[in-house]
Parts: C-alpha cells; sequence; structure tokens
C-alpha cells in the first residue's frame, strides 16, 4: 500500500530547542528521522493526518511498511508529485541584463522544503541558463532559486530577501545553498 501523506519538511535547528523536561528529548533522534541540510538548516519526515503534522519516527516505520531508506525515499517521492503536478507552488523568473536570473518559489508550508526535489537542479539549470546554481530558503512558503552571479550579486539578492521575510515568522535561513546534480551543499562565498 503506497503512502503518500509522508513528506521531507525543512526547518531551522532551532525548531529542535525544546526545554528538556524530566524523561524529555535528548537528541535529534528523539524527533523521528531527522538529516542536517547545512547552515543550521534539516529536514525531518512528516506524515499529515488531519491537518496535524506528526515526524515519522524509526519505531513506527514498521507498521508503514519500510525502513528509514524507503520513508526517505517516499517523502521524496511525494514531495515530487506536488512540485510536478503544478498546483502546489507558483514560480516566477526574473531574468536580468546581467545574465544572472532568479526564479521565485511561492506557495504551502512546503515551498523551501522543494531545496531537497531531486529534480531542482536540472528544472533551475534549464531556466537560468547556467550550471552554477544556489538556493536560499529564507521562510517556509519561499524558495529563491538563482544564478551563482557574483558577490556583488548575491549581496544584492540576500538583502532583498531579507527585506521580503523582515517581520514573517517561519523563518528558516538567509544563508544560501549550493545546488548540483547531487543535491544541496552549504555555500561558502570564496
Amino acid at each position: 500500500m503506497p503512502v503518500n501523506d509522508i513528506y521531507p519538511y525543512v526547518v531551522p535547528m532551532s525548531y529542535f530547542d525544546v526545554p528538556l523536561v524530566a524523561g524529555g528529548l535528548r537528541s535529534l533522534d528523539d524527533f523521528g528521522i531527522v538529516r542536517p541540510v547545512g547552515h543550521n538548516v534539516a529536514s525531518v519526515i512528516v506524515r499529515v493526518s488531519d491537518g496535524l503534522l506528526k515526524n515519522v519516527h524509526r519505531d513506527g516505520l514498521a507498521q508503514l511498511g519500510m525502513d528509514v531508506a524507503e520513508a526517505e525515499r517516499t517523502a521524496l517521492h511525494n514531495l515530487s508529485t506536488l512540485v510536478t503536478d503544478g498546483k502546489s507552488f507558483k514560480r516566477q523568473i526574473t531574468k536580468t541584463p546581467s545574465g544572472f536570473h532568479y526564479i521565485a518559489w511561492v506557495g504551502d508550508w512546503l515551498t523551501a522544503s522543494c531545496i531537497l526535489w531531486p529534480g531542482l537542479y536540472e528544472w533551475a539549470r534549464k531556466l537560468l541558463e547556467t550550471e552554477d546554481v544556489i538556493v536560499s530558503i529564507p521562510q517556509r512558503q519561499l524558495m529563491f532559486v538563482c544564478s551563482r552571479g557574483d558577490k556583488a550579486f548575491r549581496g544584492v539578492m540576500r538583502e532583498y530577501l531579507q527585506g521580503v521575510v523582515k517581520g514573517m515568522d517561519k523563518t528558516i535561513s538567509a544563508e544560501f545553498f549550493t545546488l548540483g546534480p547531487a543535491g544541496v551543499s552549504a555555500f561558502h562565498e570564496g
């Protein structure tokens, strides 16, 4: 039986800052299936049920008929289905005279999680007309994919994004991530 209600959910590490109570949480494993993404961001596998998000834990995988690897693959498959159905996210490309183009994604609670979409690099590379792609997830409902450009371009983009999310809740990271055929990793100036 396919499990179509689990997804990877990208969150800031502060998501896991829960006050320790007697017998309470001690490690990231207590939150379920968690994977670091970089820049103090992590992905946690969640299940959507009755409008609530519930973290998927290793000890509950047997009920779903899968192991951790299968749960992660299924979550990415379900995210891919949302991306390709074209209904959940709006995307707008802006092409600049400099050739450093960018695409804003907006949508629902999984928009920033699309940084994990396996097809993101190929999709972005073609539209941005470059092999050097970076991505930012400043807020849960916003993802910003752009040409790596130069330091000045990245500075302008970073400042712009900080202005967009100023005062918003559910912020994730002001940092850029490198996007490549193998996925995402932390981007470092240099």
